[in-house]
């Protein structure tokens, strides 16, 4: 039984240039795409919202779903202020958003889509409060009164519930250009890096002969590794 020491030049091991490919795989263009299809999306729901939250006082008593006891298609203060006027900022900013999301690589499409969340954000809250302060200031209830169930009925579907929709739309849209930012920050860094070549076939680690051919590797500390035959 013989014992052998064979030297192994660490900086040979391949791993070390696979974690830069990997790292390097997204773009700052392939970021931006998939923003794009993101805010799509989240803008296409909170457009449905506002519509809902503005169209459902005028048809929903055709269904006997009513918030103020008034017929189909009745226009007053309350259902303009409470119910129109923030449905068609919500449809305005979603427009601004499906927009904006295509030019979402330059700085108005960003611009533009942190309008477009602040005025659904503005709008989903004015929703919500809305039919509470209205008593206050026109001194008039904008809900009639009822059974608990139609109540809640009427302050789910009128106004929590589209406020809560549209909140949340601003937060995942306000979320997605923090994203973008550090997407665009990771990947300009990572294409400062220079690619690391893969050895490939140069690599003698797992070789009798020690990897003393490369010039690179006179500067480099040798590893002992001892082998038993």
């Amino acid at each position: 039984m013989s014992t052998h020491s064979h030297f192994v030049a660490t900086h040979n091991l391949t791993h070390r240039s696979r974690r830069v490919e990997n790292v390097g795989a997204m773009t700052t263009a392939d970021v931006h795409t998939r923003l794009g299809g993101t805010l799509r999306a989240i803008g296409g729901i909170g457009i449905l919202a506002g519509v809902w939250g503005g169209l459902a006082p005028f048809v929903g008593p055709t269904f006997n779903y009513t918030p103020d006891g008034a017929g189909s298609w009745h226009w007053d203060l309350a259902r303009g202020i409470l119910a129109a006027l923030p449905g068609a900022a919500v449809l305005v900013a979603g427009v601004l958003a499906l927009a904006c999301a295509r030019s979402i690589a330059i700085g108005i499409g960003r611009g533009g889509v942190v309008v477009a969340s602040i005025v659904m954000l503005a709008s989903g809250a004015w929703f919500a409060l809305g039919p509470s302060a209205w008593p206050v200031l026109w001194n008039q209830h904008y809900f009639i009164g009822g059974p608990a169930l139609r109540g809640f009925a009427r302050w789910a579907g009128f106004a929590v519930g589209p406020g809560l929709v549209l909140a949340t739309v601003a937060g995942l849209m306000l979320g997605s250009m923090i994203l973008r930012d550090h997407g665009r920050l990771v990947t300009d860094d990572v294409e400062g890096i220079r690619p690391v070549e893969p050895v490939g076939t140069r690599n003698n680690a797992l070789n009798d002969e020690p990897a003393y051919n490369d010039v690179d590797t006179l500067d480099e500390e040798p590893m002992e590794v001892d082998s038993i035959e």
